[in-house]
């Protein structure tokens, strides 16, 4: 819808403020009961914002999601989980081909890895079926990057630390610019496991 992005972004950027506001007013009310200064039927008023609040903790919708940092790799061999048929995102990292499966992007969409010289972030926006990684500063760490939403098939990212969104099937921030920490672009390449490990045998394969 028009201006949605603009609304996701600013609910997540207001968000504990307000939420901390209504902590503070639920506070206040519930002093101004106990002084009585009003009537005890005032406090009807803070059950449907204290609902609201306990939902928001304790259901969020990116729960089921997340950022992972340096997941174990292991060679073609010692990887009995899965089918010539799964499907796979493959990259090559430093010289080295590197498989992602699909099904444990699906649960991990961003993955961070650390290497030797030259760090890569991947994002996996899995209902766009759109796949994107890029060499990345080491300053760049998996906890601080929220999956805030997926509007039209696409991650919304926040790096928490800076303050910063990004749109996951552009690896750009909503403004169009370049993320903070984030760089070269690397060829990505979706097939399926069978395929990738028979032109790359020396592959190693992140773990689930």
């Amino acid at each position: 819808y028009h201006r949605g992005i603009e609304i996701i972004i600013w609910s997540r950027r207001l968000e504990w403020p307000l939420l901390v506001t209504a902590v503070l007013l639920g506070v206040w009310l519930l002093y101004l009961v106990i002084s009585g200064k009003r009537k005890v039927w005032w406090l009807a008023g803070l059950a449907p914002a204290f609902l609201m609040i306990f939902f928001r903790v304790t259901h969020q919708p990116s729960a089921g999601f997340a950022a992972v940092q340096d997941p174990k790799f292991f060679a073609p061999d010692k990887v009995q989980s899965l089918s010539d048929n799964d499907l796979m995102v493959g990259v090559i990292v430093e010289g080295k081909p590197t498989a992602f499966a699909c099904t444990s992007l699906f649960k991990a969409p961003i993955v961070i890895r650390t290497g030797r010289d030259k760090p890569m972030v991947l994002f996996w926006s899995a209902w766009a079926n759109r796949a994107l990684a890029f060499n990345c500063d080491r300053e760049l760490r998996a906890a601080d990057l929220e999956i805030v939403s997926s509007p039209d098939d696409s991650l919304v990212i926040y790096n928490s630390r800076l303050g910063e969104f990004i749109n996951g099937t552009t690896g750009l921030t909503f403004s169009g610019g370049v993320p903070t920490s984030i760089h070269a672009q690397m060829n990505v390449v979706k097939t399926t496991w069978l395929n990738w490990r028979t032109i790359h045998p020396d592959t190693v394969v992140a773990g689930n």
